[in-house]
């Protein structure tokens, strides 16, 4: 009986000492389910926040409908997976690459209206000169003036009239003093047009990346909005996290090509 009682009394301890290691077990598991829950939560919104700020690219190909030969190829750049487009110095400010993007617009704040500039004095350099050699261009020279003032006097002998000659001079130099003016802007006109398309253009750059480096800044920025988002490399997104919102589109515009005709195409799928 003693036996039976000591069987009795180990088993029971036992049991009470187990009945705690069992209690805190369980503590610890909601615990983890707590933590991995809200993990999982934070990841989802990290996510979330990334696709709609992370900087990607669609390509741009012109092909002649012709023969099928690619004309070009560009980049398009855009942030997070609705398609709000980077253009210009807007993407290098995206990027982080604020220096860029004011060296951008420091060169188009002068571009632009020196080319203006520029064309408006080519343009008003060929309407000018033309006008004032055009003015000039039939204008006699003294030889011609000279045959076209002999006469006869009264013995029958040949002379240059020497009163015809000084009208035609007079009239040639007037003629002269009238293009003058128009010359002299067509030539000043010509001298701004050289300056603002040639001049200008050497001192005033602009930032000029290829396309892989393009590509090397949005990765760099993404890379760098991943890790303030606290996503670790390599982690996989949600599903269906980037899709559009609405499905494929496809638009299209008409070239004109030195050869015919063109049509350019550009579509998300």
């Amino acid at each position: 009986m003693s036996a039976s009682l000591l069987l009795s009394l180990t088993w029971l301890a036992t049991a009470r000492a187990e009945t705690p290691t069992e209690g805190v077990s369980g503590a610890a598991a909601a615990a983890v389910a707590a933590a991995v829950k809200q993990t999982s939560t934070a990841s989802n919104d990290a996510w979330k926040q990334y696709a709609e700020r992370y900087v990607h690219f669609q390509q741009l190909t012109t092909v002649n409908a012709a023969n099928g030969a690619i004309m070009g190829r560009n980049l398009l750049a855009y942030h997070g997976k609705y398609n709000e487009q980077l253009a210009g110095a807007d993407f290098y400010d995206y990027v982080g690459r604020k220096d860029l993007g004011d060296a951008l617009r420091k060169y188009r704040s002068v571009a632009v209206p020196t080319n203006l500039i520029g064309y408006t004095s080519l343009a008003a350099a060929v309407g000018l000169l033309t006008a004032g050699y055009t003015m000039t261009a039939d204008l006699p020279t003294r030889a011609m003036i000279d045959n076209s003032c002999e006469d006869w006097d009264e013995n029958d002998d040949l002379y240059v009239n020497e009163d015809c000659v000084r009208r035609e001079q007079a009239d040639k130099e007037a003629k002269l003093n009238a293009a003058a003016p128009y010359k002299t802007a067509g030539w000043a006109s010509l001298g701004v047009a050289l300056v603002a398309g040639i001049g200008v253009p050497i001192f005033n750059k602009a930032p000029k990346l290829t396309q892989a480096q393009a590509l090397r800044l949005a990765d760099e920025y993404n890379a760098k909005l991943r890790a303030e988002l606290g996503i670790p490399e390599g982690a996989e997104p949600p599903a269906g996290l980037f899709r559009l919102p609405q499905g494929p589109t496809l638009s299209g515009s008409l070239l004109a090509l030195p050869d015919g005709g063109g049509v350019s195409l550009h579509g998300t799928f």
